[in-house]
Order: structure tokens, then C-alpha cells, then sequence
């Protein structure tokens, strides 16, 4: 078995690692990190603009349809540069969840199309854990609840900041 990424796969990452270099530089970086929500919407608009918030959304809905191993390239990037963001909960795991919903989910489309473009943050909650990253930023929250897995928008829920 060969593990070794392609010459695609490599050139994903350098043309990641490339953008955050410019974009995410450590002065910007410590700003944010000592601000009060620790997050930057600029930030966040910039990703999306680079299309990495629609990195495994189906083509269908406005994303790239890329696999898991992009994914693996990307965090691994986000991680060098210590980005301060949510982005593998909202753009790989809630992009996931929703895109195995039934075609027939109401809302599904409107959800992915979001995610894709970065007009629509997804917080995730887990039964072992009562808190929940970025809740307080989210527009919408996918909590789970017995065998089943509710989407939620913030706006119903009473999110109150956990300092850490």
C-alpha cells in the first residue's frame, strides 16, 4: 500500500499553506487570540473565500466535493498556523452530518450551500461533553439527544460563555 499524498494533494497544501502565511500572520494572530471571543469573522470570511469552507460540500451545493484526505491536508495547516477557528466541526463534520441527511430534509440544500459560501456556522454538541465550542458564534447548533441528532438555531438556545 502506498501512503504517500499525490502531487495534487501536495500542491492542495502548499497553495493552503501559502494563503495562511499571508493571510493569518502571528502579529494578526495574537490580536485575535486576546480578544474576548478569540475568533475573527475577517479571518473567517477570508477562508471562506478561498473556497475551504466548501472543501467536502457536494458540487451540487456550491462546494468541491473533495475527500477526507484533503481534509487531513488542511487541518494539518490550520494547525501549524494555530488558526483560531471552528472550521473542521462546521465545514467537515456538520457539512458531513448534513449531506447524509435524506434528500427529502427540508432545509438540507439551504444548509450545505451555506456552509459552503461561509454565510452559515455549525457548532457541535456531544453527549459527553454539556459544552459546546463556538456555540455563542454559531447560526446553528446540531446536538445530539438520545439515538438522534437535532439542528437547532442558536437563536433557541440559552448559550452562556465558558471561560477556559
Amino acid at each position: 500500500m502506498d501512503f504517500t499524498f499525490t502531487e495534487d494533494q501536495i500542491s492542495f497544501r502548499e497553495a493552503i499553506s501559502r494563503f495562511l502565511m499571508t493571510e493569518a500572520a502571528p502579529e494578526m494572530l495574537r490580536e485575535i487570540w486576546e480578544t474576548d471571543v478569540g475568533r475573527s469573522p475577517d479571518l473567517r470570511n477570508k477562508i471562506a473565500e478561498q473556497g475551504l469552507t466548501a472543501l467536502s460540500i457536494p458540487e451540487a451545493f456550491g462546494g468541491l466535493g473533495m475527500d477526507d484526505v484533503a481534509w487531513a491536508l488542511m487541518t494539518q495547516e490550520l494547525g501549524y498556523y494555530a488558526i483560531p477557528d471552528s472550521l473542521g466541526d462546521t465545514a467537515y463534520v456538520a457539512s458531513a452530518l448534513i449531506a447524509g441527511l435524506d434528500d427529502g430534509v427540508a432545509r438540507r440544500g439551504e444548509w450545505l450551500e451555506r456552509i459552503a459560501d461561509g454565510s452559515l456556522r455549525v457548532a457541535i454538541g456531544h453527549p459527553v461533553n454539556p459544552l459546546v465550542a463556538d456555540a455563542a458564534h454559531a447560526d446553528l447548533l446540531l446536538l445530539a439527544h438520545g439515538n438522534e441528532v437535532h439542528a437547532v438555531p442558536r437563536s433557541q438556545v440559552d448559550v452562556h460563555n465558558h471561560a477556559s
